[in-house]
C-alpha cells in the first residue's frame, strides 16, 4: 500500500516548494547576521582572555556554543534551500530543467 506522500501529485509538491521558497530566502540574512555577531563575541572573548580578564573564557565559551547552534541551523537551511531550488541571492525559484551558469 502506498503512503500518503506518494499519492500526492507532482503539482502539489511544486506548490509546496513555491510556498516554502520565500521563507527560505527570508532566513538567510538573519542567519548570516547572527553568525557575524557571534564572531564579534568570539573576538571579544579572545581579547579579554588575552589580557587575562576573568570574563574572557566565559564569553568565549558562550559564543562558541552559539556558533555551533547557528552552524547547525545554517546547514539545515542549506538542505531546505537545496530541496526548494533556492540559492543565495536568488529571488525566484529555479524552473525545472533550467540551466545555471
Amino acid at each position: 500500500m502506498r503512503d500518503r506522500a506518494s499519492l500526492r501529485s507532482p503539482r502539489a509538491a511544486d506548490a509546496d516548494r513555491k510556498a516554502i521558497f520565500p521563507l527560505v530566502c527570508d532566513m538567510e540574512e538573519p542567519l548570516n547576521r547572527a553568525r557575524a555577531l557571534t564572531q564579534a563575541l568570539q573576538l571579544m572573548g579572545f581579547g579579554l582572555r588575552g589580557i587575562h580578564d576573568d570574563t574572557g573564557p566565559s564569553l568565549l565559551a558562550i559564543a562558541e556554543a552559539i556558533a555551533s547552534q547557528l552552524d547547525t541551523a545554517k546547514n539545515a537551511w542549506r538542505r531546505i534551500a537545496a530541496a526548494t531550488g533556492a540559492q543565495a541571492g536568488r529571488s525566484k525559484p529555479r524552473k525545472r530543467g533550467a540551466r545555471t551558469s
